[in-house]
């Protein structure tokens, strides 16, 4: 489990949220979502959109190997 980690998508604020295997980033901003996420935005009643990628090619890999070496001192 990694913290909630602030981030700015083309000035708007999101949050990047981890749950278990998956990735949400959810929008505390009044400004209208990025243009970034337009094809990704979850509309009403729509389908929820989930993405799949590699874990161990991502950047939250390394910082869950850094935290299991800390934590095995």
């Amino acid at each position: 489990m990694l913290d909630p980690r602030l981030e700015r998508w083309d000035g708007v604020n999101y949050y990047r949220i981890y749950l278990g295997v998956f990735i949400a980033h959810i929008k505390v901003d009044k400004r209208p979502s990025s243009p970034s996420f337009a094809p990704f935005l979850q509309q009403g009643t729509s389908d929820l959109i989930v993405l799949e990628r590699e874990l161990k090619t991502s950047a939250e890999f390394e910082i869950m190997q850094q935290i299991i070496k800390q934590n095995l001192k």
